[in-house]
């Protein structure tokens, strides 16, 4: 079994809950985070997994609401399978898609086929 700790080291931690943005490590036990050091202080741990982020930015999960996903119906321009992996690539965790692809989505069979594309993301 794989050990639960994580070491983010060298990132600059932007935290807007506690009005943080500066460069912080961060233990994260079990997939909670455990706790904010100053940076370079957990350097050398070897209870677990270290990942060296300098030069990254480590932020809560980005919100989109306006996003152009055009599936169903325009499937030409984008597909949900290939807007949602771009979110998550750019750090968006949650997107709200416009209502304009060129199938409306006003009837459960359509809003079923949205969301059982998505979830297979």
């Amino acid at each position: 079994m794989a050990n639960p700790v994580l070491y983010l080291t060298g990132a600059t931690v932007a935290d807007p809950l506690s009005a943080q943005y500066a460069p912080l490590d961060v233990k994260i036990n079990n997939g909670v985070i455990e706790g904010l050091y100053p940076s370079g202080d957990l350097k050398g741990k070897t209870d677990g997994r270290c990942i060296a982020l300098t030069g990254c930015i480590l932020a809560p999960g980005l919100t989109d609401l306006h996003v152009h996903l055009r599936e169903p119906g325009g499937e030409e321009n984008e597909r949900i399978s290939t807007g949602l992996r771009a979110a998550a690539a750019g750090g968006f965790t949650t997107i709200c898609t416009m209502p304009n692809s060129g199938r409306v989505a006003d009837h459960p069979d359509v809003i079923r086929y949205i969301k059982e594309t998505a979830e297979a993301v």
